[in-house]
């Protein structure tokens, strides 16, 4: 579903869009034919009308990657997938950064966190303990990880263990020794032999709604927002409350800001409001310093979007729509959020739209960064997944022309 009549500048990150769509055929009638070749099994259809309970009805996970009203009706849009337990994932490429939010209710179960084999280690001892000490034999470092759910079989001696009903949880103390998150004061001593082996176990996630996680987005499981970049500690919370602050602006004037001074000043105002207001009342995130120079960059080109961008967002996106099925761990941080702010040029440079597929690319760039790629020679040694998956990203930038 995206109504938007496609422009030319949506030709340097959508792969099936032709210059001779541009300013006549909405970009999901445009589209539709070309995605439904990819595959004759998977059906591929353009839903029109009210996107409301009827529509969202037929669908198991809902993904918005654009919003085009304001972030009041996509909170509208979520709380419904909420209410019918459907899927809920909102990503957006605003330039030079992007983010992806991911709700799947309020106890969501996932069944295999990691989708590895199980692995079992031979045990060379267990104490008698409140919480007892498992140490595995020094040949082989155990590769078990805190929260684990493990169970064993063959042990002489404590042989209450073999015979437990549920799986024990653990966590690591070091490279061979385990902690069982079980009493064994009372059990038989430990004589010799053993496996302890790993085992799936459901977990329940608690995701907060949309609505409660934009001005909250820390829960108190994980503590922090997901880090992309070590080296810049902090920058999540940053990038969060910029975001906020864009979907303020989104929501004041109906459109996103643009490169110009009124409303990157505006950005910054809102910005600063919220994380106040934040500090003030302590009723959401906030930084102790706001670094207005992110936010900034964050309205600048929120605008833009440019295929490097858009691939590596829509590799993360497709991997959360899979784990829907609960298989693999969702981000149940919820947020990640990410940008590419060190790539762009320091100078000042020409950014002065020329009508071309390019013109994101220029907005972000320039222009004579534009044509040094399109004066590059690229030789590619394999078209398979990875090499086409290239090819088709230089020829959207432009590369070699």
């Amino acid at each position: 579903m995206d109504s938007n009549v496609a422009q030319m500048r949506d030709l340097s990150a959508n792969f099936y869009l032709t210059p001779d769509d541009a300013g006549e055929e909405p970009r999901d009638q445009a589209c539709v034919s070309k995605l439904a070749e990819l595959n004759s099994f998977v059906e591929v259809e353009v839903a029109s009308g009210e996107l409301d309970k009827d529509l969202i009805d037929d669908y198991d996970v809902i993904v918005m990657t654009e919003i085009f009203d304001d972030i009041d009706d996509t909170i509208r849009i979520n709380q419904i997938c909420r209410d019918n337990n459907k899927g809920f994932i909102l990503t957006q490429c605003l330039g030079a950064y992007g983010y992806v939010f991911v709700d799947f209710g309020d106890e969501f179960e996932v069944k295999d966190k990691t989708g590895e084999e199980h692995k079992s280690f031979n045990i060379v001892g267990i104490t008698n303990d409140e919480e007892a000490e498992l140490t595995v034999h020094k040949g082989k470092i155990h590769n078990f990880s805190d929260g684990d759910y493990v169970v064993f079989r063959e042990i002489k001696g404590m042989d209450e263990l073999n015979e437990l009903d549920e799986p024990v949880k653990i966590s690591v103390i070091d490279s061979y020794t385990i902690r069982l998150h079980i009493d064994t004061t009372d059990f038989g001593k430990y004589k010799i032999d053993g496996i302890v082996q790993s085992v799936n176990h459901p977990e329940t996630i608690n995701f907060k709604s949309l609505e409660d996680s934009i001005k909250n987005p820390i829960n108190e499981k994980n503590g922090s927002l997901l880090m992309s970049d070590f080296s810049l500690f902090g920058r999540p919370e940053q990038l969060h409350v910029g975001l906020q602050a864009i979907y303020e602006f989104q929501l004041r004037h109906r459109k996103l800001p643009k490169n110009c001074r009124k409303h990157v000043h505006e950005v910054v105002e809102i910005a600063t409001k919220i994380n106040e207001d934040n500090k003030q009342n302590n009723n959401g995130l906030f930084v102790d310093e706001l670094d207005k120079s992110v936010i900034k960059l964050m309205s600048k080109f929120s605008r833009a979007q440019v295929t490097p961008m858009t691939s590596f967002f829509g590799g993360i996106v497709s991997q959360e729509v899979v784990k829907f099925t609960g298989k693999f761990t969702p981000i149940n941080n919820q947020w990640f959020h990410f940008d590419m702010f060190l790539s762009l040029p320091n100078e000042r440079v020409d950014r002065t739209p020329t009508g071309s597929r390019y013109d994101d690319q220029i907005a972000l760039f320039g222009k004579n960064f534009q044509k040094k790629i399109e004066t590059q020679k690229i030789f590619v040694i394999g078209a398979g997944a990875l090499g086409c998956e290239l090819m088709k990203s230089f020829a959207l930038m432009g590369l070699a022309c």
